[in-house]
């Protein structure tokens, strides 16, 4: 879990200080799909949550409302059994995109929506990567381990 906690905060750190309109996005997609996807490998049983998660959040983000508070409204509403590690992860996404907003100064439709993608997308590519191979599958020991001539 600290590992997780890390990955957030610099996650959080890198988002809050992006607010270039394609550097920005781009570190927040970044961020939450390296922070989500160790949450995963670490916690499998939290893919499903993650999966609820990052359909509401893909949902407001083609909508009108893109304010944090609706995102967190919609997943609120979405009566999901949440994990507490899934819940986590979700909650991270979306504080790294609260930072994001908050780093736009004014925020409108046009500003914040790329970054709200960017959520939905790092979201995305937590879940569609492979599942971990384990050590004892990956390394499987033989007589002549490390082949070394």
């Amino acid at each position: 879990m600290k590992k997780i906690l890390i990955i957030l905060i610099a996650t959080s750190l890198l988002a809050g200080c992006a607010t270039n309109s394609t550097v920005g996005p781009a570190l927040v997609r970044l961020g939450v799909s390296t922070s989500a996807g160790y949450t995963l490998v670490k916690y499998p049983a939290a893919r499903p949550g993650v999966a609820a998660g990052r359909e509401i959040v893909c949902a407001v983000a083609s909508g009108q409302d893109l304010s944090p508070v609706a995102v967190v409204a919609a997943l609120d509403a979405a009566g999901v059994a949440w994990t507490p590690e899934a819940w986590f992860a979700i909650n991270g996404a979306v504080g790294a995109y609260n930072l994001a907003w908050n780093g736009l100064g004014e925020p409108g439709t046009a500003k914040a929506r790329p970054y709200l993608e960017a959520v939905c997308g790092g979201l995305t590519d937590a879940l569609g990567a492979p599942a971990p191979v384990t050590r004892s599958a990956a390394l499987a020991p033989t007589s002549r381990w490390p082949q070394v001539r």
